[in-house]
């Protein structure tokens, strides 16, 4: 079980033995879903279905939620998200992803309570806030497939975002997702941590930032194509945007592969 003071290695090591044993029952839980769906004369219809679901009988007996997502039209008719929930030993929860299986390298990003809380108080503008769970929010927060861009970050208006002074002194990473910004680090042994939220339209200009936020931004609709309606990411283009399309994916290096 994961515990405050755990090694990262053993950490991951967890975690990853947890996602192969989440990913089985996940299957037999969608196929379940999908033939009940299928006698019920639903198959072929275009419509998302979502499920959540709390699971802790597994290897290292730690509590993961999961997101399924059926639609009857589409092949393969499911997929899911999965996300591990660790008490913080301060009464809050932190969530841990478990990715890199894209080029057999898993590493883990740990999104803390924090930027949860950050999380649901800057991204729900209009939604009341005391009926949104961060649990219930968390396996969705990166997306199926997602490739992360993020950047480094020297500038100090951003150190204020950051919970404690003494990490004023380390570099700061900015992280760019589909549903908004965080800043974080990376850890020693080559995980991630998430630390704050900042917001979905992040005012890069503010921050004397532009180019490199800029090419953050733009370098995560080239690699998550398919997230982006065409149209909006035409809308958006700039004159410097466009020039920043010459090689892109080749250029750009720094992202979190799924």
């Amino acid at each position: 079980m994961i515990v405050p003071g755990l090694s990262e290695d053993k950490l991951l090591a967890e975690l990853v033995a947890d996602k192969e044993c989440i990913a089985r029952k996940v299957r037999k839980i969608a196929r379940e879903k999908i033939l009940r769906l299928q006698k019920s004369g639903r198959d072929g219809i275009n419509e998302e279905l979502g499920y959540t679901y709390e699971i802790s009988n597994i290897v290292y007996n730690n509590t993961w939620r999961v997101a399924i997502f059926i639609n009857m039209a589409k092949n393969p008719k499911w997929y899911h998200l999965s996300v591990c929930c660790v008490e913080s030993g301060q009464g809050t929860k932190d969530y841990y992803f478990v990715r890199g299986f894209s080029q057999k390298k898993p590493y883990y990003i740990k999104v803390s309570a924090h930027a949860m809380k950050r999380f649901i108080e800057r991204a729900f503008t209009t939604v009341s806030k005391e009926k949104v769970a961060g649990i219930d929010l968390a396996p969705i927060l990166i997306r199926k497939g997602e490739v992360i861009t993020w950047m480094k970050v020297a500038d100090p208006k951003l150190w204020k975002y950051t919970i404690n002074n003494e990490e004023e002194n380390e570099l700061i990473k900015l992280f760019y997702t589909f549903y908004g910004c965080y800043l974080g680090c990376e850890t020693e042994n080559g995980n991630y941590v998430f630390k704050t939220y900042l917001n979905k339209n992040t005012n890069f200009k503010k921050w004397g930032e532009k180019e490199s936020m800029l090419t953050c931004k733009y370098a995560h609709m080239v690699f998550n194509e398919s997230f982006y309606e065409k149209k909006f990411i035409e809308n958006i283009m700039d004159d410097e945007m466009k020039e920043m399309n010459v090689g892109i994916k080749q250029c750009f290096k720094f992202k979190l592969v799924p």
